[in-house]
């Protein structure tokens, strides 16, 4: 679900000449802090008096979006032996991977040799 922030800061007298810098770089850091935080948004806007300066985000995600990442791990042919069961390698490979499981891993066939790798999702708070 999507929500609308707005942020308004009340301040002493500002100056005219500054509040249109004020108000630019009010708006690069808001979208610069939500991206690094992993919340989307549809559109950032700022207004501004000589004493207040708002920040109005439209279409804020309620959470931060989740985590994937991907490790990439020794090649097939290490990894299992001939019957298709995991070797020290692959099992060590595993064991390293926290709560993943050996079936739940996967092959790589793009790269040479083809190698085993592992997708976490971490879920956001």
């Amino acid at each position: 679900m999507k929500r609308d922030l707005l942020f308004e800061i009340g301040t002493e007298e500002i100056p005219a000449h500054v509040m249109p810098h004020l108000l630019e770089d009010l708006a690069q850091l808001a979208e610069t802090m939500l991206k690094e935080h992993r919340l989307s948004y549809e559109k950032v806007r700022t207004l501004g008096t000589p004493r207040r300066a708002a920040l109005i985000v439209t279409g804020l995600a309620e959470r931060q979006e989740d985590i994937n990442t991907e490790t990439r791990g020794p090649s097939v042919a290490i990894a299992f032996d001939a019957d298709g069961n995991p070797t020290k390698a692959g099992a060590g490979f595993a064991r390293g991977q926290a709560s993943i499981r050996p079936p739940s891993f996967s092959v790589t066939a793009m790269s040479m040799p083809p190698c085993m790798r592992a997708v976490q999702r971490r879920p956001s708070f």
